[in-house]
């Protein structure tokens, strides 16, 4: 460890150089990078903690990294460099310890870079030593611009006439600024949520509820981001249907029935063979009665 000592004005600055990191009193944790969509917004996580009492009047000002030079992509008191100008905020505030960045408007010029925070009274070049990098650690920027294929899901075994739903959903980094899902192939109702999966990545979903009918052969989600990519997952449906079940009970229950109505009314010689035939009649009827609630119970599964 060295203690270095800055003279600047009347007042002496003691630093702790371990490494790499310079720290006066304070560190922050943040992710190793973040990856957003071109044209998007994303979130640096970011919270900072004092060692002793935290000082007043701090401020937090966003530095990117490059070499010896301190360029600002964040700080509300001065302007920063071109390439950040006017898409850089703070989401939390000093008082809850809270230093996460939202960069919106994403752009290939951006990916790659690496930004670091600098929670301080003063800016980072007040206390700045050429020999020194002053940043602890920082957060690399991903950009894609393929979007990713939305995740679907639905009944197993949907059935005509019966209320089901269909699910789509896709996670993202844009809280404010979501991707849009929509689903396609079926008519019913949309219900949107969006949840927390992680610091700075959230779940769009989109839940439809749908009666299914007999034509319904497949249903899409497409998801489309704010810089216009899309994607698509697409699946088959087999809806089951009660007609030809209604037809095999029906057709059971008529043949049964007019086969009674035959043997209670007829007369003469046809009258006499059904009669006579009895003995089987009866327990052909009683079986075709007992396949018949069997096949209602199947096919109600």
């Amino acid at each position: 460890m060295v203690v270095i000592c800055v003279i600047t004005s009347v007042v002496c600055f003691f630093f702790f150089l371990t490494g790499n990191i310079l720290s006066r009193g304070w560190y922050f944790t943040t992710p190793d990078s973040v990856t957003g969509m071109r044209g998007s917004c994303v979130f640096i996580p970011c919270r900072f903690t004092y060692t002793n009492s935290m000082p007043a009047d701090l401020r937090v000002i966003w530095y990117l990294l490059q070499g010896n030079q301190y360029p600002p992509v964040y700080d509300e008191r001065q302007n920063v460099i071109s390439k950040y100008r006017g898409i850089t905020s703070l989401t939390g505030s000093v008082g809850e310890q809270n230093c996460s960045l939202k960069i919106n408007k994403l752009d290939e010029i951006h990916g790659q870079d690496r930004l670091y925070p600098w929670i301080d009274k003063n800016p980072i070049t007040f206390y700045h030593m050429a020999d020194h990098s002053f940043y602890d650690k920082t957060t690399q920027i991903i950009i894609l611009d393929q979007a990713p294929e939305p995740q679907l899901s639905t009944s197993d075994t949907p059935r005509v006439e019966e209320e089901t739903s269909v699910v789509c959903s896709v996670q993202h980094t844009c809280f404010s600024s979501p991707p849009l899902l929509t689903i396609s192939g079926i008519l019913g109702s949309d219900r949107t949520s969006d949840t927390s999966v992680s610091d700075g990545v959230w779940e769009r979903r989109v839940e439809r509820q749908w009666t299914p009918k007999e034509e319904d052969q497949s249903v899409k989600c497409t998801v489309r981001y704010q810089g216009g990519q899309t994607a698509t997952n697409s699946t088959t449906i087999h809806v089951k249907s009660e007609v030809s079940g209604c037809s095999f009970v029906c057709g059971v229950v008529t043949y049964s029935v007019c086969l009674l109505y035959l043997l209670l009314t007829s007369t003469g010689s046809l009258g006499f063979q059904l009669k006579r035939s009895l003995p089987v009649t009866i327990p052909v009827l009683i079986l075709l009665l007992i396949v018949t609630v069997a096949a209602v119970v199947i096919f109600k599964r």
